[in-house]
C-alpha cells in the first residue's frame, strides 16, 4: 500500500504583536525614510516647475495664444521662483 504525503504549501501570515512603545512611535528609520521620500518628491516638483517655467518663457506669442495665455501672463509665471507654487501648473 502506497501512502502519499501532502505538504501544505499555503503559508498563513504571522501576526506580530509590537510592544506598546513601538505602536506609539515609528522607528527612526521609518521616519527617516518617510522624510527622505518627501524630500525627493519636493525636489522633483521644484525641478518640474523650473523646467515648465523656462519652457513657458521661451514660447512664442502664437504658442501662448494657443494656450489662452498672454505674454504678460507667461512672463509673470516664468519670473516666479521654483519653490513657489502659484497654482498655475
Amino acid at each position: 500500500m502506497n501512502h502519499h504525503h501532502c505538504i501544505d504549501t499555503i503559508h498563513r501570515p504571522r501576526i506580530v504583536v509590537l510592544p506598546a512603545s513601538s505602536a506609539r512611535k515609528p522607528s527612526i528609520w521609518l521616519r527617516l525614510s518617510a522624510n527622505l521620500s518627501h524630500l525627493a518628491d519636493m525636489l522633483a516638483e521644484w525641478r518640474r516647475r523650473r523646467r515648465s517655467r523656462l519652457y513657458l518663457a521661451r514660447m512664442s506669442d502664437y504658442e501662448l495664444h494657443d494656450l489662452g495665455l498672454s505674454r504678460i501672463d507667461a512672463d509673470q509665471e516664468a519670473e516666479q521662483p521654483f519653490w513657489r507654487n502659484t497654482g498655475a501648473g
